[in-house]
Formats: structure tokens, C-alpha cells, sequence
């Protein structure tokens, strides 16, 4: 019994602390994100829309999630950067699912960052649902304009896509696959020197 109480204590100091969140998304935190005026839910059809439609030469998407660390640790160091050097691109930043809103409203705007637009994918289409394994490289897929297929895509993840709506893409070295070009990988911030 002294063991039960013990780890039942321990459970409820290390929650209250904010050391284990439950980062699966539900019915509640669903009804949450569409409350938050901030976040407009689309459908990966629509959002792709959204994007192609832009006239900027330059457009960058940036998927990511409240749950993930090193979305966050992005959001500070590569992405706040980013988006000052580049003040003529426009910047999507997409919520991939909305788990632990409780915790963390919104990582951009807490990062400094107030550009760009945010949405939030709500898709029910089997290839673009929550449930899929495969979510986030069927997204990144529908965008690319190329013939290369791009698998094993995590988050953060972001898009540049030219005036044509050409996606900056390279070769994963680690995995052999490719990938869109990650920003974080940079050794400069400016857009206007990649070359697609």
C-alpha cells in the first residue's frame, strides 16, 4: 500500500510541475484549437491553395506541434531569425495536431515571431488524417510540383517554394531519401541565395 501512495505522489509532483504532458490529440483539444481565433483550420487541399495562389516570389511553410520539443527549440533559434531576413516572404506556420494546447498556446507568437499566418490541418481524408503514419510526407508530397518522393518526413519541418511554386528539395545523407530543404541547415538566412 506504502508503494502504491508513494508512486501516486510522485505521478502528481512530476505533473504539476509540467514534466509529462499528454501530447495526443483529441476530441477536446480539437474543440480547443478551433476556439483559438489564431489557428484557421483548413484541409491540406485548401492550404495548398492558400500557398499556390500567393504571388510572393517567395513562400515558406513551416509545419510543426505543441508537443514537439524541438519545434520549439526551432522556433527560437532558426526560424525568429529567418523571418527577419527575409521581411518579403510569406510565412505559413501550420499546426500539425493540436495536442497540449493546454500547455503551450502558440510557439510562434511566444518565440517572438509575428509574421506569417497560422492555420491548423483538420482533414479527414484517410492520406491526410491524424491516424496515418504517413501524414506529414503525404502533405509535403501534395506540395511538391517535382517527380522526386519524399518519405520518412518528421516535424518541424519547412517548405520554401519559389514564384512558381517550385519546392527547394535535397538528399537526406542519413536516410537517402529526399526531403525539402531545411532551413535549420542553413549557413545563411537570406532566401535570395538558395537556388531552387
Amino acid at each position: 500500500m506504502k508503494n502504491i501512495c508513494f508512486l501516486a505522489l510522485i505521478s502528481l509532483i512530476v505533473s504539476s510541475c509540467g514534466l509529462i504532458t499528454y501530447c495526443h490529440e483529441t476530441p477536446r483539444t480539437i474543440k480547443k484549437s478551433l476556439k483559438q481565433t489564431e489557428f484557421t483550420p483548413v484541409t491540406v487541399a485548401e492550404l495548398k491553395n492558400i500557398v499556390f495562389t500567393d504571388s510572393d516570389a517567395y513562400k515558406v511553410t513551416i509545419f510543426y506541434s505543441p508537443c514537439c520539443g524541438a519545434c520549439v527549440h526551432a522556433m527560437d533559434a532558426y526560424y525568429l531569425r529567418f523571418t527577419k531576413a527575409n521581411p518579403n516572404a510569406s510565412f505559413y506556420f501550420i499546426l500539425l495536431d493540436t495536442g497540449d494546447l493546454n500547455a503551450k498556446s502558440n510557439i510562434v507568437k511566444e518565440s517572438g515571431i509575428n509574421v506569417g499566418k497560422h492555420y491548423v490541418i483538420r482533414d479527414t481524408t484517410e492520406m491526410f488524417s491524424a491516424t496515418n503514419y504517413d501524414k506529414l510526407s503525404n502533405i509535403v508530397n501534395h506540395f511538391n510540383t517535382s517527380k522526386k518522393e519524399m518519405k520518412k518526413i518528421s516535424i518541424p519541418v519547412s517548405m520554401i517554394l519559389n514564384e512558381n511554386n517550385q519546392m527547394k528539395i535535397n538528399m537526406n545523407d542519413s536516410t537517402n531519401y529526399y526531403e525539402p530543404y531545411d532551413i535549420r541547415k542553413s549557413k545563411h538566412y537570406n532566401i535570395n541565395k538558395l537556388t531552387f
